[in-house]
Order: structure tokens, then sequence, then C-alpha cells
């Protein structure tokens, strides 16, 4: 992703993000302030996007989407209910006979339309009509989210 001249890349699985200038990778100091030790502790910027001059990031394993305006990170938005676990719904994955980190919870997509902001959500497995696991449709399928910004077109 393009922003503030810098091309940025995202990372697990200490959730930094990197800048790229053509020839070398190295960490950005536009990660957000919650990954930037650099210590790995499972979480991965999988989705960026520029809308409206800020910066967004979208988390996985709890679908957590950090914004920088330019001078500031803001308080993180998350889109599912839970995040004392390290990946959420563990036990209801296992008992379905899925990898432990199967509900993992994503920013999947971030896409900026006609003065709004859509995060897209899901989680981190894919499955079959037969797996049923006993949690809240949109923590299984995921939902998509309008984010306006006050002042924003």
């Amino acid at each position: 992703m393009q922003f503030d001249g810098k091309t940025l890349i995202g990372e697990y699985p200490t959730g930094r993000l990197f800048e790229f200038d053509g020839r070398t990778v190295r960490p950005s100091p536009l990660t957000p302030p919650d990954f930037s030790d650099g210590i790995p502790n499972a979480s991965e910027s999988q989705t960026l996007a520029v809308h409206c001059g800020n910066l967004f990031v979208g988390y996985w394993p709890h679908a957590a989407l950090y914004r920088y305006d330019g001078s500031h990170w803001k308080e993180p938005i998350t889109f599912f209910p839970s995040r004392t676990e390290t990946f959420p719904h563990t036990k209801e994955a296992e008992a379905a006979g899925q990898i432990f980190n199967f509900l993992g919870q994503r920013v999947s997509s971030l896409i900026s339309h006609e003065g709004s902001l859509y995060a897209i959500t899901s989680n981190k497995g894919d499955w079959n009509a037969s797996i049923d696991i006993p949690i809240p449709e949109a923590d299984l399928y995921g939902m998509t989210y309008k984010i306006d910004i006050d002042g924003c077109e």
C-alpha cells in the first residue's frame, strides 16, 4: 500500500508494518503502537487501505481495525465482541474437528467507495455445510461494515 510516499507491507507474526524502498524492507515507524515492539504475538496486519487521507490497517486474529490520521493512531475498532482469547472460539473450532485457530477473525478486505470505507470481516477457515459450530453467524461468516468519517466526501 502506498501512504505518505512510502510503500507499506503488513506482516505476521508481530503485526508490524514494514516499508519497502525498492531494494530494502525495514520496520516502519508507521506501525500501530500495539505492534511496534516487534515481539511475535500471533497478529497479522492483513489489509491496508487509504481512505480520506487516513491509513487503515486490519488485523487477524481479532478483526481489529486501526486508523492513522497522519499524526496519531486512533483507538482501534473491533468488529467482534471478544478479545480475551489469543484465538477466538478455540474450543468450538476443535470440537468441530477444525484447527485451533480456524475461527480467527480478520478484516479480510477494505474498500473505499463513494465517501465511505467498507470493512469486510471473515474467519480464517473455510468449511462445507456439514460443519456445525454453535456460535453467532457473524463470527462464522463475517459481515460488511460501512465506516464514515466526518468531513469525508
